[in-house]
């Protein structure tokens, strides 16, 4: 699942706990983020280990570029569907 709620932490952290109670137990939680870091966001989720930011650079038509970011406790095999994900889709990418 991706989102893009305004970067705004509060406005962010109510958008994941509300969702938490409804996403599926295979949810990967995917933040486009802009200026807040997943490590913000993670533990609003219940499940940190499937949360990681996955941005679409600027002019996306003309780049085609994709951020992958996760944090501390986020688990690899969730960065690599994710990564696998940007391929899919035809997204060079850039792993953090």
């Amino acid at each position: 699942m991706q989102k893009a709620v305004p970067e705004r932490l509060a406005i962010k952290q109510s958008f994941y706990e509300q969702l938490r109670a409804v996403a599926p137990a295979h949810t990967i939680f995917a933040s486009n983020y802009s200026t807040l870091l997943p490590s913000q966001f993670a533990g609003y989720t219940g499940r940190p280990e499937q949360f990681l930011a996955l941005h679409f650079a600027n002019s996306i038509w003309k780049n085609n570029t994709a951020e992958i970011i996760g944090h501390a406790g986020t688990a690899p095999e969730h960065v690599q569907a994710v990564t696998a994900f940007a391929q899919a889709i035809g997204m060079r990418f850039h792993l953090y």
